[in-house]
């Protein structure tokens, strides 16, 4: 019973990953992709749509290409930030021990505070579940941005 339940998952796990592929990255009109100053670290980070801002933040072993299925459909309503974490990606990947989720989340805050961002929404997906869910409490206890949601997806 146990396998069969598993065969099924697995099943829809694919018709749901093939289903998403029907949109195509390469036609979203990403604006220029730049770093951002997060301290002594310049994050990278891509940008689509206009609309209330949705920051994106991918999980472990991952970076902002998680998000391509993603970004086309959110980028008809919101402005997507899609970021590339500390030692992710693009981002640099400096050679010191600051790669806590703390330390994630604080880079987060500034850029959230750099981008004058407000009124925004924060998707986190597994580690970057962790790097968003410390990201808003740093963001109650220090800045002004107003955080609107916070949406945890399979994350730590």
């Amino acid at each position: 019973m146990f396998i069969l339940i598993r065969f099924i998952l697995v099943l829809l796990l694919l018709f749901v990953s093939n289903s998403c592929a029907i949109y195509d990255s390469r036609k979203v009109d990403w604006d220029s992709s730049t770093p951002t100053s997060g301290g002594p670290v310049k994050l990278y980070f891509k940008t689509a749509g206009d609309g209330e801002p949705v920051i994106l933040v991918h999980g472990f072993a991952a970076n902002s290409y998680t998000w391509r299925y993603l970004v086309p459909v959110l980028s008809r309503t919101h402005k997507v930030y899609s970021l590339d974490l500390k030692g992710f990606g693009n981002s640099p990947k400096p050679d010191d021990s600051a790669y806590t989720i703390i330390d994630q989340a604080k880079l987060v805050v500034s850029f959230i505070e750099e981008n004058k961002l407000e009124n925004f929404s924060i998707v986190g997906h597994s580690y970057g579940g962790g790097v968003s869910l410390f990201t808003t409490l740093l963001l109650q206890r220090k800045s002004s941005a107003q955080l609107k949601k916070l949406v945890l997806l399979d994350s730590i």
